[in-house]
C-alpha cells in the first residue's frame, strides 16, 4: 500500500525497458499517492515509449494543468516531450529547481567579484564521456579565447577511459573529478576555485 515503493518498482522497470511492467506498477502507485513527485510524468512518459495513446490527451492536458497548479507531477526532461507552452515548461523546470535545490541557509557565495587576471568558466557535467554533449562540446572547450577565459571542466559523472574523456580532460585549463562528492561539497570547491560563470 506504499505508493512510493510501487513508483521505485516503476523506475527500475523503466530504466530495464520494461515498459509495460513500469506501466503496470505506476497505476498502483497513482490511486494511493496521486501527486507523488514526479509519478504522473514517468507514468505517461513509458506509455509513450510503447505508443499507447490510449487517454493520451486527457492525461496530458491533466498533467498540464497539475504543474500550473504548482505541482511537482513531473520532472522537466520528461515535461519537454509532452506538448506544452514555453511558460508551462519554465514552470515545470521553476517548481523542480525549488523541490530539488532549496536555498542554502548560508550562501557560499555573496556576490563578491573576484579578481583574476580572465574570466573563470567552469562546465560542469555528467557527460565527459561517450555522449552527444560530450561531442559537442569539445571543440566549443578547444575554441576559447585563452587569453580572456581559464576553462574548467567540473566531472560529476562516472570516470571512463574513452577518447572523448581524455580529449576534453586535455581541452581544459582544469579538470576535476568531483563524482564523489556531495552537491554541497562541489559547490564548495567551485567557490574555492573562483569561477565566475
Amino acid at each position: 500500500d506504499l505508493a512510493e515503493v510501487w513508483f521505485g518498482r516503476g523506475n527500475i522497470l523503466l530504466n530495464l525497458k520494461r515498459y509495460a511492467e513500469a506501466i503496470s506498477a505506476y497505476d498502483k502507485a497513482l490511486p494511493l499517492k496521486p501527486d507523488l513527485v514526479a509519478l504522473e510524468g514517468m507514468r505517461l512518459s513509458a506509455k509513450m515509449l510503447i505508443c499507447d495513446w490510449s487517454n493520451f490527451e486527457t492525461e496530458r492536458d491533466h498533467l498540464v494543468q497539475s504543474v500550473r497548479n504548482g505541482k511537482e507531477n513531473t520532472i522537466p526532461f520528461v515535461f519537454l516531450a509532452i506538448a506544452s507552452s514555453v511558460e508551462d515548461q519554465f514552470g515545470c523546470a521553476q517548481l523542480w529547481v525549488r523541490k530539488q535545490c532549496p536555498p542554502a541557509e548560508q550562501p557560499l557565495w555573496r556576490g563578491e567579484p573576484y579578481r583574476n587576471s580572465r574570466i573563470r568558466i567552469g562546465y560542469v557535467s555528467a557527460d565527459f564521456r561517450p555522449h552527444p554533449v560530450a561531442n559537442l562540446l569539445a571543440g566549443v572547450i578547444e575554441c576559447h579565447d585563452r587569453s580572456q577565459f581559464e576553462v574548467f571542466g567540473i566531472s560529476i559523472g562516472r570516470k571512463d577511459d574513452s577518447e572523448i574523456r581524455r580529449r576534453l580532460e586535455r581541452s581544459f585549463d582544469t579538470f576535476i573529478d568531483v563524482a564523489a562528492l556531495r552537491f554541497d561539497e562541489i559547490a564548495k570547491r567551485i567557490t574555492e576555485l573562483e569561477i565566475d560563470l
